[in-house]
C-alpha cells in the first residue's frame, strides 16, 4: 500500500487539532481588594438561555486555596449585570436567576497579596480556569 504526503499531511494535521482542542483551556483573571478580616464578592457565576431563563447552576471547585484568607461558595439569586450569552440580548440585564458568589475572607492579622484558582464548568464544556488577586489592606 502506498501512503502519499497528501494523505500523511492530513493525518498530522487531523492529530494535531484533535491534541489542540484537547489541551485548550480557557482562563480569566479577577482582582478584588478587602480590608483585613473582611469578606467581599469575588464574582457569581449563572446560567441562563437566551430568553433569560435559568439552566442548572455552574459547577465551581477551588483548585488553589488562598494561603491568608478563605473561600466561600454561596448558592443563591444572583443579579445578570452583563450578558455572556451570544443570543441574549440586553433584556437579561438586572434580572435574577440562581447561581453561585464565590466571596474570599481575609485572615484578620493578614495584610498584602493573596491568591486562588477555581474553575468553572457551564453544562458540557471544558472547566474555564479563573486567577484570583486580592489586595488585603487597611482603607
Amino acid at each position: 500500500m502506498r501512503v502519499t504526503k497528501s494523505i500523511v499531511r492530513t493525518v498530522a494535521v487531523l492529530l494535531l487539532l484533535a491534541l489542540c482542542s484537547s489541551e485548550a483551556v480557557e482562563r480569566k483573571h479577577l482582582k478584588a481588594t478587602v480590608e483585613p478580616g473582611g469578606e467581599v464578592l469575588i464574582c457569581t457565576h449563572k446560567r441562563f438561555d437566551k430568553l433569560c431563563r435559568p439552566r442548572p447552576v455552574p459547577h465551581v471547585e477551588i483548585t488553589r486555596p488562598p494561603a491568608n484568607g478563605t473561600v466561600t461558595l454561596r448558592s443563591g439569586t444572583y443579579v445578570i449585570e452583563n450578558t455572556w450569552h451570544p443570543e441574549a440580548e440586553d433584556f437579561c440585564r438586572g434580572q435574577s436567576v440562581p447561581g453561585i458568589g464565590i466571596y474570599y475572607r481575609a485572615n484578620p492579622t493578614f495584610r498584602g497579596g493573596d491568591t486562588f484558582e477555581y474553575e468553572v464548568t457551564l453544562g458540557i464544556q471544558h472547566p474555564i480556569t479563573y486567577g484570583v488577586d486580592v489586595q488585603v489592606n487597611v482603607k
